[in-house]
């Protein structure tokens, strides 16, 4: 049983089946399917938010799936840290050759997060760093850098590269404006139903026809 928290912040509980992506490359993730609650169900959207092990994720994805005998919906969410970042901006720029935690002060200042840097980095060169989203500039000079990082509440650990390769939201240029509900759950559930009626018209149609 997950609870469920809407744009108004009223709490709603479903059944949910789940798991759950939590990496030391930065990835931290869940992925689900709701059963139960209708408000759920037909409500959800993105934006929406639920605790898992004393951690927010926020949806990104949701996917409504009519079985016949219920409706059920698919969705994803990440950690509360990618909504976040993803949704503000840093309007200054930076030029040159700068200390990485020139870089990681523009980033993190006034974000609502904390970093703790517990590798040695030198200085790295970026032109016109800024004017974008908190995340995309944080994916930028993550990879530059060569690093991995995790997230813990509101504290990002930022560390050297121990695995094989950086975060999929790291590699894949993570970015929230391109994530979206698939679609408006009500009416892809009523385009199914009429789907299915159109079907079966289509096959008493056939069946008189012969």
């Amino acid at each position: 049983m997950i609870t469920f928290i809407d744009e108004k912040g009223t709490e709603h509980s479903a059944l949910v089946a789940y798991s759950v992506t939590n990496a030391v490359n930065g990835e931290l993730s869940v992925k689900g399917t709701i059963y139960t609650n209708d408000k759920v169900l037909h409500g959800i959207d993105r934006g929406w938010r639920f605790r898992l092990d004393d951690e927010y994720y926020r949806i990104i994805y949701a996917k409504p799936n009519d079985t016949g005998r219920q409706i059920e919906v698919e969705f994803d969410a990440v950690h509360q840290f990618f909504y976040d970042m993803s949704k503000s901006m840093v309007y200054t720029t930076l030029n040159g050759s700068k200390p990485f935690e020139t870089y990681l002060q523009a980033i993190f200042s006034n974000s609502g997060y904390t970093y703790n840097l517990e590798t040695t980095v030198g200085s790295i060169r970026k032109e016109n760093f800024g004017n974008k989203s908190r995340l995309s500039l944080f994916n930028d000079i993550i990879k530059a850098a060569g690093l991995e990082f995790s997230v813990r509440g509101h504290v990002v650990r930022i560390l050297k590269r121990i695995g094989t390769d950086l975060s999929t939201i790291v590699r894949k240029d993570f970015n929230m404006n391109e994530l979206k509900i698939e679609k408006d759950i009500n009416v892809a559930l009523a385009l199914g139903k009429m789907m299915k009626i159109t079907r079966k018209v289509a096959m008493n149609l056939s069946m008189k026809a012969h």
